[in-house]
């Protein structure tokens, strides 16, 4: 696969604590992983669907540049971040994970 890699990750946890999760995220952990080698990009998307009063679903996506350093350094990357996640909130949310190949991008 020449083309980009997105993994995402949809992650489930409390609104109580969604809006802390999100902080953190977006301020320390992506940028820590976002290396602009292995991971080139990534972004934070809050799902909009049902009407969960309790919990907050959101994506967070990873661009690797090809499917091969997808292979390659997927298991570090991911791990680095789960265990960062795991530091402040583990027990404290489920998670599952797809990948996909990216074939057009229109800006």
């Amino acid at each position: 696969m020449k083309n980009p890699i997105v993994y995402n990750l949809t992650i489930k946890i409390s609104k109580e604590i969604s809006s802390e999760l999100i902080e953190l995220l977006s301020q320390q952990i992506l940028p820590f992983c976002t290396d602009g080698k292995s991971i080139t990009s990534s972004q934070i998307n809050r799902i909009l669907v049902g009407d969960d009063e309790d919990e907050e679903t959101i994506a967070v996506q990873f661009i690797y540049p090809n499917g091969n350093i997808f292979q390659e350094q997927r298991l570090r990357t991911m791990a680095k971040f789960l265990g960062m996640v795991d530091d402040e909130y583990r027990g404290k949310y489920v998670y599952f994970a797809t990948h996909m190949e990216l074939l057009h991008l229109q800006h």
